[in-house]
């Protein structure tokens, strides 16, 4: 028995096609022993690990994004919360070994264009800041860009090709070398009673020198939504919540191999509903959703998840046992090596506060596979798992 489960894990890793699922033939009495066994290897539980601070922000902000890009994580613009007048300024820390942030530091060179409410994606070394707010309920079209350095500094900011609609606290995603914009609000209303989030989505493909091809139309999703949340992901794109009375649904589109997108569907809703541009992340097969709030209430400090089927829809939400720090909403967010970040927002304290803590959070098995705990996918969390099945020993978690 055990010489063939070693053959069949051999198989398997060549034939493993992502969801967990195997592509050999297998003996029946044996299928279950396996299928169970390469469901821990591969699918780890999909559950996040306890959340905790790491270094705090040089500035307090809201309404602004965050990317990785190489070792650093940047943020970008944004407002304190009272004034609404949006920053120029760009921070980054360092990604530590262990998913900790270092010391934030400004990049000497600021934005062209001040902005909040604005969307940033980071792809081949470039970094892209979209759109946004300039002074409150006028927003720009305006694409700025840099590339990063090796160590991290950033080169002067250059202008490419703008929106054809502008818009402020939309979600924005990059796939297969385009980028996506979605939702968002080209007029802010002064008040979320008045929510007037649109359903029109833009597309632009990457060029090699970093400058950004003409943006078109493709497919609108089914509601407008102002303040959502976006994931790309296994070729469709999710868009998650927004402020309104269908603020806990999610609607997924195909991409196209020419980059357009398919006729958007929902999927399976939330718990909760979730504005505030709620925090996204991919992990072990699942789909989460983190934080935001809700159409008339304040911040969550809740996560929940929904398992990503072949098709591209989602089972159904639930909730995470592990909450925030904190509760929070309007924070930059972003995934790195199985952390997920959250950084900055606004935590419900008075009506317009922001903050400058980052809060971190790890997968319990950082890697699906590593059952062990060792940080690593080897063949040492196979033997590990082997003889939790067989043989008596402790089973897998951290």
């Amino acid at each position: 028995m055990k010489e063939k489960i070693f053959v069949y894990i051999f198989i398997c890793l060549i034939s493993f096609n992502g969801f967990g699922n195997i592509l050999v033939a297998q003996d029946q009495g044996e299928s279950k022993a396996i299928t169970g066994l390469m469901d821990y290897v591969f699918k780890g539980v999909g559950n996040l690990g306890p959340w905790r601070y790491t270094s705090s922000m040089v500035i307090s902000r809201c309404e602004y994004p965050v990317v990785i890009c190489g070792d650093y994580i940047y943020a970008f613009g944004g407002h304190n919360g009272y004034t609404l007048a949006p920053y120029s300024t760009v921070e980054r820390a360092k990604i530590n070994g262990d998913g900790t942030l270092g010391k934030w530091v400004l990049e000497s060179d600021t934005l062209l264009v001040p902005v909040y409410g604005d969307a940033a994606i980071s792809k081949n070394g470039y970094i892209y800041v979209i759109s946004g707010d300039v002074i409150y309920a006028h927003a720009t079209p305006a694409v700025q860009y840099t590339k990063a350095n090796p160590d991290g500094t950033l080169q002067p900011w250059q202008q490419t090709s703008p929106l054809q609609q502008q818009r402020v606290n939309f979600a924005a995603v990059e796939y297969n070398g385009y980028i996506y914009v979605m939702g968002g609000n080209p007029d802010p209303p002064m008040s979320e009673s008045k929510p007037l989030g649109v359903n029109s989505v833009e597309y632009a493909q990457i060029n090699p020198d970093g400058t950004l091809g003409n943006w078109s139309y493709t497919s609108s999703n089914q509601l407008g939504r102002w303040q959502p949340s976006a994931h790309a992901y296994n070729g469709y794109i999710y868009l998650l919540g927004g402020i309104g009375p269908d603020g806990e649904t999610v609607e997924y589109a195909q991409i196209n191999p020419d980059g357009s997108l398919s006729a958007w569907s929902y999927t399976s809703p939330m718990t909760v509903e979730r504005a505030g541009s709620p925090g996204t992340a991919v992990l072990n097969g699942y789909l989460y959703a983190i934080a935001g709030h809700g159409y008339y209430s304040g911040p969550h400090n809740t996560v929940e998840k929904a398992q990503i089927n072949m098709d591209g829809s989602l089972g159904t939400w639930s909730l995470e046992p592990d909450t925030l720090m904190c509760q929070v909403a309007h924070m930059g967010r972003a995934q790195n090596n199985g952390h997920v970040y959250l950084v900055g927002g606004q935590d419900g304290t008075s009506p317009y506060s922001s903050m400058d803590d980052v809060q971190m959070s790890g997968v319990y098995y950082l890697i699906g596979g590593d059952v062990n705990c060792d940080g690593k996918v080897t063949v040492s969390d196979v033997v590990y798992l082997i003889n939790y099945l067989f043989k008596g020993g402790p089973p897998p978690g951290c």
